[in-house]
């Protein structure tokens, strides 16, 4: 899905939207290996007219969400129980360990209720 964004053409969107540069969509498959190597499940991917990609999590009540919008940097916030939190501008050269906790927390609700039907896109 996200080699399908470098064939995005100017106005994709009907609104003058962007597609992501190489480097961005360079750096969000090297977090997506970083999540694979911690065992952590797969997210959901969707882009912006303004050329950034983000992916995300979500269940019932929480939600986490990974931006990209430069090469080798993310900003990450989330939503769980309540508590709202989130970092800009960190190296992707490691999983945040803040990130990292929360989607942690997020995997363990979800396999405690059994059902991951409960992952659902973001409309």
């Amino acid at each position: 899905e996200l080699n399908s964004y470098k064939d995005l053409k100017p106005n994709w969107d009907g609104y003058d939207g962007r597609k992501p540069s190489d480097d961005i969509v360079n750096t969000t498959k090297k977090f997506l290996e970083e999540l694979k190597n911690n065992k952590i499940s797969a997210p959901e991917t969707m882009i912006s007219g303004i050329g950034q990609i983000a992916i995300y999590w979500k269940n019932r009540d929480s939600y986490i969400e990974v931006n990209f919008d430069m090469k080798d940097y993310l900003s990450f916030f989330y939503k769980i129980d309540g508590v709202v939190y989130g970092e800009d501008d960190l190296k992707v050269d490691s999983l945040p360990v803040r990130l990292k906790d929360a989607l942690s927390y997020l995997e363990n609700i979800i396999n405690s209720e059994n059902d991951f039907s409960i992952i659902q896109n973001v409309a």
